[in-house]
């Protein structure tokens, strides 16, 4: 497991495509579309597209292009509007239907997860590098372990259950 992170980096880069195009392909599931490989056009393209327009070279990442700047900010702006979204879900008693939208939202959440976790891989990669992977291994083991925390103390403390769609 380990290995993932201390990766030379073009491999960091393969393997985390490889990651998000799997969580892509879970994301195909809330789209529901006809065709769950016809529906992962959409993601590979928007994936490829972003490489390559983006730079990807540790230099280029650590340093925050304007790209990478715009990259974070819409994943940040992108994650206020969800959690207001996911606040408000049993007051609104409303399921986003339309097809686009829900394609929207699965851009708007793994593409800038991409980017942020290279470029948090990226840093420091001149002096160290390896220290930006222990950085992303950091976050990975805080992220496992406040869900497994919410888990078990959502399942000891609450009783409330979901509504139904």
């Amino acid at each position: 497991m380990q290995e993932f992170f201390f990766l030379p980096f073009p491999a960091f880069i393969a393997a985390l495509a490889a990651i998000t195009l799997i969580g892509f392909w879970e994301w195909t599931q809330f789209v529901e579309a006809k065709s769950r490989v016809a529906a992962m056009i959409v993601p590979v393209v928007s994936l490829a597209a972003s490489l390559w327009f983006m730079p990807t070279d540790p230099q280029a990442l650590s340093t925050l292009a304007t790209s990478h700047h715009i990259m974070l900010m819409t994943g940040g702006v992108w994650w206020l509007i969800a959690s207001a979204l996911a606040i408000t879900y049993t007051q609104r008693h409303m399921v986003v239907r339309d097809l686009s939208s829900k394609y929207l939202f699965g851009l708007l959440t793994l593409i800038p997860f991409f980017w942020s976790v290279l470029m948090l891989r990226a840093v420091h990669y001149l002096d160290s590098p390896y220290h930006g992977a222990k950085l992303v291994l950091l976050v990975c083991l805080l992220v496992w372990a406040a869900d497994t925390g919410a888990y078990f103390s959502g399942k000891r403390l609450v009783n409330t259950k979901w509504p139904q769609r």
